[in-house]
């Protein structure tokens, strides 16, 4: 596996990008540029953009929002 690939798991997995720099071992705008790479083809959204439709619309991102399940209490 890459470090783009690895960035990618990583960041499905919830970890923030200062986390994953620190457990890849390489620099911060490193992980940056390969999740701006990653949003770029969709495979990752930032949690900014998968918020804008907070309550109105479901999607894959809400699964791990963790303002969702402040709203399920």
């Amino acid at each position: 596996m890459n470090v783009l690939d690895e960035v990618l798991a990583l960041a499905r997995d919830g970890v923030t990008p200062p986390r994953t720099a620190e457990r890849l071992g390489v620099p911060l705008g490193l992980v940056e540029a390969a999740l701006d790479h990653w949003k770029r083809t969709g495979a990752v959204r930032s949690a900014t953009d998968a918020c804008q439709t907070c309550g109105t619309v479901v999607t894959p991102a809400c699964a791990t929002c963790p303002i969702v399940s402040l709203r399920a209490r």
